[in-house]
């Protein structure tokens, strides 16, 4: 059954890779799905629960990222003008890697975070050597996948 999750799981991540490049968004509507189900599955299993800690490190990591930036100087009645601020991962990347730590566990969810921003690390600085330039905005969900894919890999190849 475990095989049977992970290829799910690989489905899931190709659509919403697919989904973040196209629409910048990761459907809340599956994420839900893919949570509830494999709250379900993992019931009996509350080892697996333990995966869920990625995606709550992620979680306060989005909630201390300040949401706004002061832009400008006040001088008497002059109010500062605010501009949002775009954290690195959205509430999508979050979700997603919940129900990623609860189809893998802890440890290979740990695999997955790491070797996502390695990657991404690798593609932005590949980019700004290239264009010279930096990226503004990045979605997350296809090195999640490549990451997903190189972990299972790993696993099977060792």
């Amino acid at each position: 059954m475990s095989s049977a999750v992970e290829g799910l799981l690989l489905l899931m991540c190709s659509w919403f890779s697919y989904t973040d490049i196209k629409e910048r968004n990761i459907s809340n509507h599956w994420t839900y799905a893919g949570l509830s189900i494999l709250v379900i599955y993992r019931l009996f299993d509350p080892a697996f629960f333990l995966g869920l800690i990625p995606a709550a490190v992620l979680l306060l990591c989005w909630f201390f990222i300040p949401r706004s930036i002061s832009k400008g100087e006040l001088s008497g009645d002059q109010h500062c003008s605010l501009r949002e601020y775009n954290p690195p991962f959205g509430e999508g990347d979050i979700k997603l890697f919940g129900v990623i730590g609860l189809a893998l566990g802890l440890e290979r969810t740990f695999a997955v975070f790491f070797w996502t921003c390695l990657f991404a690390v690798i593609f932005v600085k590949s980019y700004w050597i290239v264009k010279r330039r930096k990226l503004i905005s990045l979605p997350l969900a296809p090195f999640i996948l490549l990451a997903l894919i190189f972990t299972m890999i790993l696993k099977y190849a060792l």
